[in-house]
C-alpha cells in the first residue's frame, strides 16, 4: 500500500493572524472517495500522534512547509471524534493566512499510509490503522463534517478589564 490523501473541510481559525486550527479528520464520518467507494476512519487509527513527527504543508507541497509537530508550531489533538490541528503560521507566510481568510485554502488533508482496513462491502472501506505522514492546508476537501472559516480577535474594553472575543469574518 502506498501513500493516500484524505481531505476534510475544516473550521480554520486564525488567532491574531498567527495560527490556524481545525479538524483534520472527523472519525466515523463517511466520505465519497472519487465516486468509487465510501470510506471512514476509526478513532485512534493514527496511533499516538503525540509522538509523531508530522509536517503541515501548503497544498501537500513538501517544498512549502508551514509547521511541524516535532517542535515547530504544529499541535495535534486526537480524541474519539476527531484529529484536531493547530498550527502557528510563521510571520513571513502572511499569504497563507490571507488565502485562508479569503477561503482559497479551506481544508486540511491527511497524508497517510494505510496499515489495516476492512471492506464490509465492495463500496465501503473502514480504515482501522494508518501511519500519519503529513497534513496539507488545501483548497478542496472530501470529508464534509467540518466547516471552514477564519476568526480574528478584537479587544473589548470592559469597566474592569480588557477581554477578547473571537470574531468570524
Amino acid at each position: 500500500m502506498g501513500l493516500e490523501f484524505r481531505f476534510a473541510a475544516i473550521e480554520v481559525r486564525a488567532e491574531d493572524g498567527a495560527a490556524v486550527e481545525g479538524v483534520a479528520m472527523p472519525y466515523g464520518t463517511e466520505a465519497n472517495i472519487a465516486g468509487i467507494f465510501r470510506e471512514s476512519v476509526d478513532p485512534g487509527a493514527f496511533g499516538d500522534v503525540g509522538n509523531a513527527d508530522v509536517i503541515l504543508n501548503q497544498q501537500h507541497n513538501h517544498g512549502m512547509p508551514i509547521a511541524r509537530s516535532d517542535g515547530g508550531g504544529l499541535t495535534l489533538d486526537d480524541n474519539a471524534t476527531r484529529l484536531w490541528v493547530r498550527a502557528e503560521i510563521p510571520e513571513h507566510m502572511s499569504g497563507v493566512r490571507d488565502m485562508v481568510k479569503r477561503r482559497i485554502l479551506r481544508g486540511f488533508s491527511v497524508e497517510m499510509e494505510v496499515k489495516a482496513e476492512d471492506w464490509p462491502a465492495p463500496d465501503r472501506r473502514i480504515i482501522r490503522s494508518a501511519k500519519l505522514w503529513n497534513i496539507g492546508l488545501v483548497d478542496r476537501a472530501a470529508y464534509g463534517d467540518a466547516t471552514a472559516a477564519i476568526a480574528t480577535r478584537a479587544k473589548v474594553l470592559c469597566s474592569t478589564s480588557a477581554q477578547r472575543y473571537p470574531l468570524v469574518v
